[in-house]
């Protein structure tokens, strides 16, 4: 499956930057198929998609506490599991866990309710090109950056919080229009 550096590749291939650099303004919106394709293309079998949420999850491989994620995450029973739940927990999975499943229950089920290709994706791989902490490193003391990278709202207050984990005098500056460009090249 996808890691982080294909995940970066293809941002940077999207970007039209061949060398990786930031410098010039997003290109214009490419539109979601080829990022979709990244997290559709490995799920289960159809039928599976087709299974209610809850059923969904309880079919996976990890040790999933499915009653409890649908307790902290009460919106979870109405997702669409094709469209929102399938590839949300392959994100998890792949990304966030960095392919270890042993991880997945540190997740918090509304990963899987998240804009996955608008903002969840691009954000990550925006914390990726600058060297910052992404993939497990967000599940660390008990998933605190990951709620945090959750709970950043608009692009402002991402590049605000990419500032603060970058630390004082960092050469990896993120503006509000960082943010903005990698979510226009998904």
């Amino acid at each position: 499956g996808p890691s982080h550096r294909h995940l970066l590749l293809w941002l940077v291939v999207a970007a039209g930057c061949s060398d990786g650099s930031r410098g010039l303004a997003p290109p214009p919106r490419r539109g979601t198929a080829g990022f979709k394709a990244l997290f559709r293309g490995s799920l289960a079998p159809a039928a599976d998609q087709a299974l209610p949420p809850l059923d969904y999850l309880r079919r996976q491989p990890e040790a999933l506490d499915v009653q409890a994620m649908a307790a902290a995450f009460p919106a979870l029973a109405g997702l669409s599991t094709a469209d929102q739940v399938a590839p949300g927990l392959s994100f998890a999975r792949q990304v966030l866990c960095g392919g270890r499943g042993e991880l997945l229950p540190q997740v918090p089920p509304t990963v899987l309710g998240a804009r996955l290709e608008r903002t969840l994706a691009p954000r990550h791989a925006l914390l990726v090109s600058h060297g910052l902490p992404s993939g497990p490193a967000l599940l660390e003391n008990q998933g605190c950056r990951l709620r945090r990278f959750l709970a950043a709202r608009s692009p402002a207050d991402f590049a605000a919080l990419c500032q603060e984990w970058a630390g004082p005098g960092a050469g990896a500056e993120v503006s509000d229009q960082d943010v903005l460009g990698f979510e226009a090249a998904f």
